[in-house]
């Protein structure tokens, strides 16, 4: 999938999640994700909530619950059905959540309504309040080695997608933070 700017275009109302926080939960355990990007050899580490489908008007509506943008993105597929070769195009919706505040508030918001992948959005949300209690203080190897910890956790409960080396990645990180010494 190609790269694609997302905008905050509003405020979460919370009143507002909270009367629709079971249907966007489900939505969320079904479809959502709740990652951390990295990239080791900078020591950079950001959450992200997502969620993508093929319908739009359900995309919408999340994404005013949340306070961001839509955007359609077109994805091609191996088609899977039987004696058709190629791919096919279909366009996915999608809705990121991208702002550390905005999504403590939406994950407290979900988080007693998960099922699936409550335990992602404990981990997303233990990595913003350790990222915020570190805040300022010159513990930064302490935090890089907590929040790295918490990345990997992430990744293992979310096995699908693109195939994650972790001795590669543990590789960079390390280094890094030798670096940092």
């Amino acid at each position: 999938m190609r790269y694609v700017r997302f905008k905050k275009v509003g405020e979460i109302d919370p009143d507002i999640l909270q009367q629709n926080s079971q249907y966007i939960a489900g939505l969320m355990d079904g479809e959502g994700s709740f990652s951390i990007i990295s990239n080791p050899k900078r020591l950079y580490f950001r959450p992200l909530l997502a969620l993508a489908m093929n319908h739009e008007e359900t995309i919408k509506f999340v994404a005013d619950k949340f306070g961001v943008d839509s955007k359609p993105i077109l994805r091609k597929r191996k088609s899977h059905v039987e004696g058709e070769a190629g791919t096919t195009a279909k366009t996915t919706y999608v809705t990121r959540v991208f702002v550390e505040d905005d999504i403590v508030k939406v994950l407290t918001t979900l988080l007693p309504s998960l099922i699936t992948k409550k335990r992602q959005a404990q981990l997303i949300l233990e990595f913003i309040r350790t990222k915020q209690q570190f805040s300022g203080t010159k513990a930064r190897r302490d935090l890089l080695l907590k929040l790295g910890e918490i990345y990997v956790q992430v990744r293992r409960l979310n096995p699908k997608g693109r195939r994650f080396d972790y001795d590669k990645w543990h590789k960079q990180f390390d280094e890094a933070i030798r670096r940092m010494q």
